[in-house]
């Protein structure tokens, strides 16, 4: 009879390889799609805002035109400039492949599910870049969007510049930041420009959050652990739940503008909203309502 250490530990082994496998493959599957550039001559920001003398940018994952122009035109308002990430279309061969291949089924296979996956993909296949990057300085900020933002009305432009910069200054520290969250709950406020505050917070929503260089590798390695911890099937989880969990059960994150309240939907707050009324409550151009 085999010994139960040696079952568990054949068992460990495989769950770590499966694990290692699903990162390895979000990364590497749009790897020649994703290289950034920011050079591109339609970049709007001629000087864009910096921290610590490096510059702040930004990636915006969509699918629509229209979506990607507009929030392409917010940031710029923050003297942040941005290109744009196509994440995988949900009904496409090569991602309802890519789900097959990992779980080696289909019965996971429906609209939300591939939603999520091509959303998570999306997103760690940016993060990834980000922190691979050998040009960018590890304390580099990048802010990354959903397609469907905007900036809390009476905020002019300087002066949502200097609550950007004091916000990302305050978070130096932990390297991580929220510009925009939804429901959750704040402690630790401290006034960033006259009454606007940044506060410790935890909730939910991915439509606008920052990394340093450093940091977005450290949060990568800690969805692989959570991915471990947790079984396979919760690579479906949506990806701001991730988030939601860090804030939890790590440590709380920064939200900038954490007193500013979304005119759009009740219970979200922070410098940027999601513009429901606009784009009609969707998550980056699937249809997706949260």
């Amino acid at each position: 009879m085999t010994k139960p250490s040696t079952v568990f530990s054949v068992r460990h082994v495989i769950q770590v390889f499966v694990v290692m496998f699903v990162f390895s493959f979000l990364g590497l599957m749009h790897h020649n799609e994703w290289r950034t550039d920011f050079s591109s001559s339609d970049l709007l920001v001629k000087d864009p805002v910096r921290v610590a003398d490096e510059i702040v940018d930004g990636v915006v994952l969509s699918m629509n035109d229209e979506r990607y122009n507009y929030t392409k035109h917010v940031l710029a308002h923050l003297g942040i400039n941005v290109i744009r990430k196509h994440p995988p279309q949900w009904q496409s061969a090569e991602l309802n492949q890519s789900m097959e291949a990992f779980f080696g089924h289909r019965r996971f296979h429906n609209p939300t599910n591939l939603k999520v996956w091509s959303n998570r993909i999306a997103f760690t296949d940016a993060m990834t870049e980000f922190s691979q990057d050998p040009r960018l300085d590890p304390k580099r900020w990048r802010i990354f969007l959903e397609d469907d933002v905007a900036i809390i009305p009476n905020i002019t432009d300087d002066f949502g510049k200097q609550i950007l910069i004091k916000g990302l200054q305050l978070a130096d520290a932990d390297g991580f930041v929220y510009l925009g969250l939804c429901g959750g709950s704040c402690e630790n406020s401290t006034v960033l420009e006259q009454n606007v505050e940044a506060a410790k917070c935890e909730g939910l929503c991915t439509h606008a959050f920052g990394f340093q260089k450093r940091t977005a590798a450290q949060f990568l390695k800690d969805m692989e652990l959570d991915t471990h911890r947790l079984g396979v099937r919760s690579v479906l989880r949506p990806f701001d739940q991730y988030f939601h969990g860090y804030g939890m059960m790590v440590k709380r994150i920064w939200l900038i503008g954490s007193n500013l309240y979304s005119p759009s939907v009740e219970g979200h707050r922070g410098i940027l909203f999601q513009d429901r009324t606009r784009f009609a409550g969707t998550t980056i151009g699937f249809g997706q309502k949260r």
